[in-house]
């Protein structure tokens, strides 16, 4: 069983939780703009002008609930890795679908402000796309927890140990993985805004839309906050969790 009075482990959940906050929120504005093509409909040109900067001052308004939907997802996060039942393959799945609420939650609201959703947001819309969740952070979480120790001790032998080479091998790792699992990100968002939609649709949908440039559109700032978790997963998450199964 969890012990919720760890004092070092919700240290370390409440600094993770509010060091992603501050970047997170920015990253799906960011990526909203981009797989909308707002700029290019409403024929910007000028930074100043463009939706993501415009709408940049709303952040703050969700700021305390992202803080408080990290802290909640990654004690359930952890409750799915202490299962030894589970692999570990499936509980990175299990905390891309927590972790898909997360940006469901800032998803959908920079989607209402933007003028792309307008129907009442409800709470059920965030667990929307849990496929994609699930398959998008066992790739770009998952790869990188899981291989990064692995491949450092194998390519840099008994430099691996040093914070460069591990370092490197983690942010390599984390690129990677972010190209490979961002049509998934995409067709998540693509999820969450529209309704009564099967997942073969949303995705057909935004295949038809982009084409390849799923696995560049708007990666820029999941590039940013994909090394940014990878990394805090490693400073703050990886020996808690080590401790807790």
């Amino acid at each position: 069983m969890i012990n919720f009075f760890d004092f070092k482990r919700e240290k370390c959940f409440l600094s993770h939780s509010i060091s992603m906050t501050f970047f997170s929120p920015l990253s799906s504005l960011y990526q909203i703009t981009q797989l909308y093509n707002l700029d290019q409909k409403r024929g910007l040109v000028k930074l100043h002008n463009s939706p993501f900067v415009q709408n940049i001052k709303y952040i703050p308004r969700i700021f305390p609930q992202q803080v408080l939907l990290r802290y909640g997802q990654l004690h359930l996060s952890t409750l799915c890795k202490q299962q030894e039942e589970i692999p570990t393959v499936v509980a990175f799945g299990i905390i891309g679908i927590l972790q898909g609420v997360v940006y469901g939650h800032s998803n959908l609201y920079f989607s209402k402000k933007l003028n792309i959703l307008n129907k009442d947001i409800k709470i059920t819309k965030y667990f929307r796309g849990p496929a994609f969740a699930a398959s998008r952070d066992i790739i770009s979480q998952g790869l990188p927890y899981a291989l990064t120790e692995k491949v450092s001790n194998h390519l840099f032998k008994n430099k691996a140990s040093d914070p460069f080479y591990h370092y490197g091998t983690l942010f390599t790792l984390s690129t990677l993985s972010t190209f490979l699992s961002h049509p998934l990100h995409c067709f998540q968002v693509f999820a969450q805004n529209e309704t009564g939609k099967s997942h073969y649709q949303i995705a057909k949908q935004a295949i038809k839309l982009h084409r390849w440039s799923l696995f560049y559109k708007g990666i820029e700032a999941r590039l940013i906050l994909l090394g940014l978790t990878n990394f805090f997963n490693d400073m703050f998450l990886k020996d808690v969790w080590s401790t807790e199964t």
